[in-house]
């Protein structure tokens, strides 16, 4: 298994939590959609073209390891991604918004 953090050519405002390869040899990767904060799994063939990608949840429903509040109001949250375990910090505003999105600590699986 290797992880990847960060944004990947082709992979627009996402950001890559991981990325394994299947029983089929295929790379299965884990992003998340920064527009939204949908966790997709997106699956490339032996070859690189993406075959699929499916939902697989939200990063505003990942369990809460802590939150504060910014100067303006709005909450910044820490959650952990217990597939890659990997820690991604997120903002929302009051009425609970994604303004944006990060990976604080790549995953280790």
């Amino acid at each position: 298994l290797q992880t990847t953090v960060g944004a990947v050519g082709g992979l627009v405002n996402r950001l890559v939590l991981g990325t394994a390869t299947n029983a089929l040899g295929q790379t299965v990767q884990r992003v998340i959609d920064q527009a939204t904060g949908s966790i997709l799994e997106r699956t490339l063939s032996t070859a690189g073209q993406q075959i699929g990608e499916r939902a697989v949840g939200s990063i505003l429903n990942l369990p809460v390891l802590n939150q504060v509040t910014d100067r303006a109001g709005n909450i910044v949250k820490r959650v952990r991604d217990s597939a890659t375990n990997a820690i991604i910090e997120f903002t929302v505003d009051r009425a609970g918004k994604l303004l944006a999105s990060r990976i604080a600590q790549a995953g280790t699986r």
